[in-house]
């Protein structure tokens, strides 16, 4: 086959006037304004058709990764089903666990001033602990297999005071 003008083996495309062609006068706003609702009415239902699609095509991925990700928990895929989604540029679903701990501690100290350590201590735990020992603790109580972990101190209770003279 030869080459075209433009460089192409094919031949070019072929244009047809629309059915109103012969109606579409250049000199008559009227026709013009019709056209131009007509063609804005079809871009719109274009991109809404299209903006269907995408989300129909997001929402078939993380179906993908759940389903699989349930299937690779169950029969001990979960490497060989990462290797997967990531060839597949797919990440598996989150997964949120949340829990609470109850965590004893024994402080054990030698105040400046006994009797004043002894009335405000319970105060003082209560405050230090919620306030500074578990402040932080987000990035490092859980390994480092864990991520978006948060830390929310629901309370700090003092059980017991004991003053003891050595």
């Amino acid at each position: 086959m030869t080459s075209l003008l433009n460089g192409s083996t094919h031949p070019p495309s072929t244009i047809t006037a629309p059915p109103d062609a012969a109606a579409l006068d250049a000199d008559d706003p009227a026709v013009l304004r019709a056209r131009l609702e007509r063609l804005t009415g079809t871009v719109q239902a274009t991109e809404t058709e299209r903006d269907q699609a995408v989300q129909a095509l997001a929402d078939f991925k993380q179906r993908v990764a759940r389903v699989g990700d349930r299937a690779a928990r169950e029969h001990d895929w979960c490497s060989v089903f990462d290797g997967i989604l990531d060839n597949l540029g797919l990440t598996r679903p989150p997964h949120k666990v949340t829990g609470d701990l109850t965590i004893r501690l024994r402080v054990t100290g030698e105040p400046d001033d006994y009797n004043e350590a002894v009335n405000a201590l319970s105060g003082y735990l209560r405050n230090s602990v919620q306030h500074s020992a578990l402040e932080g603790l987000d990035d490092d109580l859980l390994d480092s297999d864990w991520s978006d972990v948060s830390v929310e101190v629901i309370g700090v209770e003092v059980d017991h005071i004991e003053a003891t003279e050595d």
